[in-house]
């Protein structure tokens, strides 16, 4: 199976990944393997510390990189994290969907309990007078955002 090692330099949350290619190199899945989390070994010389990410072929799946044991005999062995936004990037991008939020725009109509509108201090004092036979005057001060 090939494995292809890259540096990856974006955040988690991006779903196009900035991504420089170390190369593609033959590896074997390890036990215990998962999708979400595999094991490969590789030759150590093919492996570039500096790597942070790779693609699986065989998974089809992009993963973090997030242990790396060397072993003897000039073995390496890296345990992988699937990202699932930039495995399924493809069809992310091909959905039709309401998006409540986004970092650029938003609209106007949409409920959204995070998103402050504006804010208008009402301050407001009204005489509202006396009640029947009493000496004592009431007040009523109103205040708020």
């Amino acid at each position: 199976m090939n494995v292809s090692l890259y540096r990856n330099t974006s955040e988690e949350a991006v779903v196009s990944k900035s991504i420089s290619t170390y190369g593609t190199y033959t590896c074997k899945l390890q036990e215990p393997c998962t999708l979400e989390e595999p094991h490969v070994r590789m030759n150590i010389a093919s492996f570039n510390p500096a790597c942070n990410y790779m693609y699986i072929d065989l998974l089809g799946r992009y993963y973090y990189i997030t242990k790396v044991d060397y072993l003897e005999h000039g073995l390496v062995e890296l345990t992988g994290s699937v990202d699932p936004l930039m495995s399924f990037a493809n069809s992310i991008r091909g959905l039709d969907a309401i998006v409540d939020r986004n970092e650029f725009d938003y609209d106007d109509y949409m409920v959204d309990p995070d998103l402050l509108m504006g804010v208008e201090r009402v301050n407001s004092t009204e005489y509202i007078g006396h009640i029947e036979d009493s000496t004592q005057y009431y007040l009523l001060n109103v205040a708020g955002v």
